[in-house]
C-alpha cells in the first residue's frame, strides 16, 4: 500500500460556487495516499458536504480534460475560483453549471460565458480521518 503523503488544503468551497483561498500561513495538511502526492485539496464548507475534501493537479494552463466534467477554473477577468460543471462554449469561453449530483440534470448557472486563465479537473474527493496542522 505505501505510506500516506501530506498535501495542503489551500481554500475552501462555499455555497455559491466560489473557492476561497487561504493565506499561506492558514493552509494546513492532509494526509493522503501517496498518488495524490503532487495534488492540493479544496474543503467544501456547503451544509451537505461539510468536510468533503476535493482533490486537483494545480496547474496554469486550460486543461481541456476537465471540460464537460467537474473542475475548478478562475475568470480571467475577476480573478474568481469557481467549481463546478465546465462547460465549453463554441466561443472559446465557458460557462460554470451546477449539477445535481443525484439526477445529473442542470441546476443552474454559477457563471456564464467567461474566459477562463487556468483549468484543473477534480481528481478525487474524500473525507479525511484526521488533519494534520
Amino acid at each position: 500500500m505505501g505510506e500516506n503523503v501530506q498535501i495542503e488544503c489551500i481554500g475552501e468551497l462555499f455555497g455559491n460556487g466560489q473557492i476561497g483561498l487561504h493565506k499561506i500561513k492558514e493552509r494546513h495538511k492532509i494526509n493522503i495516499h501517496p498518488k495524490y502526492a503532487s495534488f492540493q485539496a479544496i474543503e467544501c464548507q456547503t451544509e451537505h458536504k461539510r468536510g468533503l475534501m476535493m482533490l486537483f493537479q494545480p496547474t496554469k494552463i486550460i486543461d481541456r480534460n476537465a471540460n464537460n466534467r467537474t473542475a475548478i477554473c478562475q475568470d480571467k477577468k475577476t480573478k474568481v475560483i469557481w467549481f463546478g460543471f465546465l462547460d465549453p462554449q463554441s466561443n472559446g469561453k465557458y460557462n460554470i453549471l451546477d449539477k445535481s449530483q443525484s439526477t445529473g440534470k442542470t441546476i443552474g448557472k454559477l457563471a456564464e460565458n467567461i474566459q477562463v486563465s487556468w483549468s484543473a479537473e477534480i481528481k478525487a474527493a474524500y473525507y479525511p480521518n484526521i488533519y494534520n496542522i
